[in-house]
């Protein structure tokens, strides 16, 4: 088994496990597994079916609620008025990449750029965590020239290559008996 699937398996459902589950939850795990490929990691011994969020807190289908300290939302939170207007209006508009002139990105840029100290002064715009840590090391090579790297363990550092082999090689360099 690779360090890479050891991590991953940390905090992750066994999707050959679906005995126990409720048959709700054990069609949508079946319907997962025969959709996404059975190497599509699920969290957590019982996955969690959510099915909306308010602010804070992930709703699960029987009603649970769940503070969500995980999500890329949390700065807002889900299903924010504001955001979730702003959003409308603008795939209303136009739902494209960064790659074409656009004046709303350059305005958004320009603004959160003012918000920032001096030195910090060109962004780059990505989709993912993981697009950001490929990113990340990629600038840290050019500006440093540097290989080395810092990497928390058992932590989830997203599916590109360069972030994932970034787990790998902190696992076997901390202790290759848990990898």
């Amino acid at each position: 088994m690779t360090a890479t699937r050891k991590i991953l398996e940390l905090n992750a459902f066994d999707m050959d496990a679906s005995s126990g589950l409720d048959p709700e939850t054990a069609d949508l795990v079946a319907r997962r597994r025969r959709v996404f490929g059975p190497t599509s990691m699920l969290f957590y011994a019982r996955p969690l079916n959510l099915v909306r969020g308010e602010g804070v807190w992930l709703i699960g289908a029987d009603g649970t609620r769940y503070l969500d300290a995980y999500n890329n939302v949390a700065s807002v939170g889900h299903c924010h008025p504001r955001v979730v207007a702003a959003v409308s209006r603008q795939m209303a508009t136009l739902n494209t990449h960064s790659r074409y002139l656009s004046e709303i990105v350059y305005t958004y840029a320009e603004r959160l750029l003012a918000t920032l100290p001096r030195e910090l002064s060109n962004i780059v715009l990505t989709c993912t965590g993981s697009e950001s840590v490929d990113l990340a090391l990629r600038i840290a090579r050019a500006v440093t020239g540097g290989t080395g790297l810092i990497v928390t363990a058992n932590a989830y550092h997203g599916n590109t290559r360069s972030a994932t082999e970034r787990s790998i090689i902190f696992c076997q360099m901390a202790s290759p008996a848990v990898c």
